[in-house]
């Protein structure tokens, strides 16, 4: 169609053409390609006064770069265009998905609150119109579903992720990317909850999905392998960790454009890896080339502080303990400055991860009020939580260790009496 339309100079064609194609290598993992022919595409159409197809090209690049291939300040210039356009058009159905790309990208900026009310405000559009698709009204519902469990709201969350999948499977069947994408959050909702083998029956469909549909896109099973191998690592099964990120690290090197997966995020692969495996050098060695892609990247993404994590983690076992404690202090600064006054469910579990283990390296220097200190900071930010009541007490047991390891066994003793009759 692209040679057609230069043949025939039919530039509507070719707007049109390109903007398909950006469709097409957008779900290939071909962003590079994806993000030039939706730009040649809306040029085209603006300078064309085709408002629909600028409207479309605009949404398209707010869906890459605020979800795909995440880079905050593209998403949020590319989500004023797209809103703009369809405003223009005065297409309220558009104007829904503008608002659930929108959305999407603030959930990755970990703007939940204002991601919330704007998949609200597509359900409701969706709502009014007199033939509303179910397609469109199950993403509005994932969407809002996600948002309640990122804020901690998961009882009210999961209604909307149970009734997005159905909708989904009923709409485009049981193997679609919109149905994988549903089942990796329900996992992640499972896996928050210490539901284990529930989240990995959602993760693994997730990605069989993936596999079936885009077995050369590692996007499409990136958030579904991490939380796997997650799941494995905290339950004690290092090399089945390892085998969920190698699978998605096949992926990458598989895909049409490997050069356009951050750098950050594989070498941070990598060294998970070789964490999991042991192999501690070489683990060191790949996250401190993942800081440094990401310190000398122009427009990096979220990868870093992950690097920074895994580092934190090798430097401990490799017994440098206050080179650990460096780096934990070093993430923790990270992860508030990022999280704002109300964090995230995902956000908070990290910070809560962080103040763990730094409390466990200072433990290993003999710091036990300093520990204690990272451990109560810790319990602070899940206070009242139902949703953490299971970190809460897990925390609570291993404060009286630390009481313990610190000769205070009479404090110990009733930290641990409480926490067991807890549980």
């Amino acid at each position: 169609l692209l040679t057609r339309a230069t043949r025939e100079s039919n530039l509507r064609l070719s707007a049109a053409t390109k903007l398909r194609a950006g469709d097409l290598y957008m779900y290939t993992g071909e962003v590079e390609r994806s993000a030039a022919l939706f730009e040649e595409s809306y040029l085209e159409a603006k300078h064309l006064g085709y408002d629909r197809l600028a409207a479309g090209a605009a949404l398209g690049l707010l869906q890459l770069f605020g979800e795909r291939y995440y880079r905050e300040a593209e998403a949020m210039r590319w989500a004023r265009h797209a809103r703009a356009e369809a405003e223009r058009i005065d297409d309220p159905a558009l104007t829904s998905r503008v608002y659930n790309a929108w959305g999407r990208a603030l959930r990755g900026a970990d703007r939940l609150e204002e991601a919330l009310d704007l998949h609200q405000r597509a359900l409701a559009i969706q709502r009014s119109l007199p033939s509303p698709e179910d397609g469109e009204i199950a993403l509005s519902l994932f969407q809002i579903g996600s948002c309640l469990g990122l804020l901690g709201r998961a009882d009210e969350g999961r209604p909307y992720l149970e009734d997005a999948l159905r909708l989904n499977e009923e709409a485009f069947g049981r193997q679609h990317p919109r149905v994988a994408a549903t089942l990796v959050n329900l996992g992640l909702f499972d896996m928050f909850a210490g539901k284990d083998q529930q989240a990995l029956e959602s993760l693994e469909r997730a990605i069989q999905i993936a596999d079936e549909l885009a077995p050369d896109n590692p996007m499409s099973n990136a958030a579904a392998s991490i939380n796997i191998s997650s799941i494995h690592e905290h339950a004690g099964r290092p090399l089945q960790a390892a085998a969920a990120l190698q699978h998605h690290l096949d992926t990458i090197a598989r895909s049409p454009e490997p050069e356009a997966i951050e750098l950050t995020h594989v070498r941070w692969v990598e060294g998970q890896i070789a964490l999991y495996k042991g192999d501690l050098e070489t683990a060191r060695e790949r996250f401190e080339q993942s800081i440094r892609a990401y310190e000398a990247d122009p427009q990096p993404g979220t990868g870093a502080l992950n690097a920074s994590l895994g580092l934190a983690n090798t430097l401990f076992r490799l017994g440098r303990f206050e080179d650990a404690v460096t780096m934990q202090r070093r993430v923790l600064t990270e992860q508030e400055a990022k999280s704002g006054p109300s964090p995230g469910l995902i956000i908070r579990h990290e910070l809560v991860a962080s103040h763990e283990a730094l409390a466990e390296t200072l433990v290993a220097l003999g710091r036990h009020d300093e520990a204690l200190q990272e451990l109560e900071r810790g319990r602070a930010l899940i206070e009242g939580s139902h949703d953490d009541a299971r970190k809460s007490l897990m925390l609570d047991v291993m404060t009286g260790g630390v009481l313990l390891e610190a000769g205070r066994p009479d404090d110990a003793k009733a930290r641990l009496q409480a926490a067991v009759a807890e549980l």
